[in-house]
């Protein structure tokens, strides 16, 4: 039985749009690292005795911050190589379905 139904290559997972789209998620996940180094140039101007309350700095604060701006951008990366290689997967599988199809119709036909 076939998992997918595929009876033609336009039942095909489009895997290209799918590939197209998590690229243009990564390339916008790039402005996470952009504003980690920024938060990371601020830092610099609210550090030591620039900015300070009750003798605490900022500093600890834009550290985890940015940690967190990175951590986004490296979950986003990670979540979009799971769609990418779980498309890849089903792919392969719809693409043996469909030819295992045609071949039992060709020797049907015979």
């Amino acid at each position: 039985m076939a998992l997918y139904g595929i009876k033609s290559s336009s039942d095909i997972i489009d895997v290209k749009t799918i590939q197209s789209a998590c690229d243009a998620i990564d390339k916008a996940a790039e402005d996470f690292d952009a504003a980690a180094r920024k938060i990371e140039d601020a830092k610099g101007y609210a550090s030591g005795d620039n900015l300070k309350v009750d003798g605490k700095t900022m500093e600890e604060s834009f550290d985890i911050v940015k940690g967190a701006h990175e951590n986004i951008k490296k979950n986003i990366l990670e979540f979009t190589n799971s769609i990418r290689a779980t498309a890849n997967s089903i792919y392969v599988a719809q693409s043996q379905e469909l030819a295992e199809y045609q071949a039992q119709q060709q020797s049907s036909n015979q």
